[in-house]
């Protein structure tokens, strides 16, 4: 896809109850915050590599101009690593976040690990550890999203409590994932 917008067209167009309102990788994705003291050396133990999250926004939700009805759906790079898809829904009242920095952060909240997405429900699935095909490992715990830039950061935290997002006119990690998955 040559535009952002074409292509949150698509992908919603997979999903009858949800649109696509973001979609950027993360330089690292935790169950558990990092410590600040320690941010650069808890996160080179701790990550599985970059990830590709996408907010979703519910189309009743839409329609009623509020924003209770997101879905966080992220999806690791690294192949090597069995669940490599993560959903949670949150609320935006939870997002903590600075100004100058590149991490965003929501307190212990429940959320799906899984080898699969259900496009339909936006959850992941198809877990190993549950032992079940088809089932979710469900867990809990605090989720922290590591940003490349503070202008990607911005645009998560805009998208989050309701406000259009910029998006330059580059293309997205979303065009690489297409490219990379259905061409090759």
């Amino acid at each position: 896809f040559e535009d952002e917008e074409k292509a949150f067209g698509f992908m919603s167009a997979m999903t009858k109850e949800h649109d696509l309102i973001f979609s950027r990788k993360v330089t690292h994705l935790a169950t558990k915050i990092p410590r600040t003291s320690k941010l650069l050396s808890a996160t080179a133990r701790r990550s599985k590599g970059y990830a590709e999250i996408q907010l979703w926004r519910s189309r009743e939700q839409k329609a009623a101009s509020n924003n209770n009805a997101l879905q966080l759906v992220a999806r690791y790079d690294d192949h090597k690593v069995e669940d490599r898809w993560l959903s949670l829904p949150i609320q935006p009242e939870t997002l903590e976040h600075e100004s100058d920095a590149t991490r965003v952060s929501f307190p212990k909240m429940p959320y799906q690990r899984g080898r699969i997405i259900d496009m339909a429900s936006l959850s992941a699935t198809d877990s190993k550890e549950s032992g079940k095909r088809g089932d979710a490992v469900k867990k809990t715990g605090a989720i922290s999203l590591v940003f490349s830039n503070t202008s990607d950061r911005a645009a998560f935290v805009s998208a989050v409590e309701g406000m259009t997002p910029e998006t330059g006119g580059k293309k997205s990690p979303l065009d690489e994932l297409m490219t990379s998955e259905f061409i090759s």
